[in-house]
């Protein structure tokens, strides 16, 4: 992992970093959550609630608008 770029053990790192990414990719993929269920788990984490949101979003009503995906 200390291998420097351009050097053939860099190279080695690369290629190998490459068909572990490839192989990543095509047997364990990762499925992106619902962006509204990301915030909703967020908030969750860190004890959030809808008024904590109004600075960034709005008003209380246009947040739930987002959460039951009535608002992009």
């Amino acid at each position: 992992m200390t291998a420097e770029f351009g050097t053939p053990e860099g190279d080695k790192l690369d290629i190998l970093a490459t068909l572990v990414q490839a192989y990543e990719q095509k047997h364990l993929p990762l499925d992106l959550p619902d962006p509204v269920a990301a915030i909703k788990f967020r908030m969750e984490q860190s004890g959030l609630t809808i008024k904590d949101l109004k600075p960034m979003i709005g008003r209380a009503n246009r947040i739930y608008e987002i959460f039951k995906h009535v608002r992009p």
